[in-house]
């Protein structure tokens, strides 16, 4: 559930809840790609739907179709592409790599003010501060697109004695992983390009749709029905809650005295019917505004009983 700052009239500020119904699942999808060079990422990255291919360094080889690959010489030139358009016909964002993004990131903004660079060539403490602002601005604006488009991110590995991790400079990897959905491991085994999305003690992932073990070129696939399979059962438990909630009210219009709203209660509290989200707190309102407004009594907690209310 989301929970959103909002302005109200009876305070400062106060929380907006949003509904689980009006909340649906993901239809689109963000996500991380990063293994060794050489290992597939960019090719398993343009199997998605519809793709376009943001190629940041100039590292993809003509092996791969050049009509939907654009090559990025720079940061000012990547947002120029981002404000232009040119995406609006793809269904798929390939940003390859995020820590050649980190790179021109710097680039950029050593250009405009040098002192934000060491002598070695690395960002100073203030300039790692400044790349951090930039990369997460960026992100800001690439993510407005998810409404109706796959984003995909590749990146190298870092791998240490006890295991693996996406490799960039710094610490603005850190950033894309928290705002990601899926952040998946590659490698080659057998000779087949395999991903895992299950975090454990060795390999850090994400896994926000539940994929089980090792994926393999058939993922985009079973990925697009997976997420087709949640907006069908989000949509199926959205149609059974607002059913429970007219099932209420057509219980509710039968009842013309206190005994009969009685017997409701005592039925509500032995019912092992199913709960939805909270249909039964909203069937207890109900019961206890009837009980008040036609009855004038009141549902004490204490004697789980219907006593006269307050005068």
């Amino acid at each position: 559930m989301e929970i959103t700052h909002t302005k109200d009239t009876r305070t400062s500020s106060s929380i907006k809840v949003i509904h689980p119904k009006d909340f649906p699942p993901l239809s689109t999808i963000s996500c991380l790609i990063y293994g060794r060079r050489g290992v597939g990422k960019t090719t398993f990255a343009l199997s998605a739907p519809n793709p376009i291919l943001l190629n940041l360094g100039g590292r993809v080889t003509t092996t791969h179709q050049q009509d939907n690959i654009i090559t990025i010489s720079s940061y000012d030139r990547l947002l120029e592409v981002l404000k232009s358009g040119t995406l609006n016909n793809y269904d798929t964002i390939i940003i390859d790599t995020f820590d050649d993004l980190v790179t021109y990131v710097f680039d950029n903004l050593s250009e405009k003010d040098p002192k934000l660079k060491k002598d070695n060539g690395e960002p100073t403490i203030t300039g790692w501060s400044a790349i951090k602002c930039n990369i997460q601005n960026f992100l800001n604006e690439l993510f407005k697109l998810k409404l109706d488009k796959h984003l995909i991110f590749t990146a190298h590995v870092r791998e240490y004695p006890h295991g693996v991790r996406p490799g960039s400079k710094g610490s603005c990897i850190n950033e894309l992983i928290k705002r990601i959905d899926l952040v998946g491991y590659m490698k080659i085994v057998n000779d087949t390009r395999l991903i895992t999305f299950e975090p454990d003690a060795t390999v850090i992932a994400k896994n926000c749709l539940n994929l089980k073990g090792f994926l393999d070129n058939t993922f985009f696939t079973k990925l697009i029905e997976k997420l087709h399979e949640r907006k069908v059962e989000h949509d199926n438990l959205v149609r059974e809650y607002e059913q429970l909630l007219l099932e209420q009210d057509d219980k509710l219009a039968l009842v013309e005295t206190a005994s009969d709203l009685e017997k409701l209660i005592s039925e509500l509290k032995r019912s092992k019917s199913k709960v939805i989200w909270d249909s039964q707190r909203i069937y207890w309102d109900k019961i206890k505004k009837l009980a008040k407004e036609k009855f004038k009594l009141e549902y004490d907690n204490a004697t789980e009983k219907l006593v006269a209310g307050n005068a």
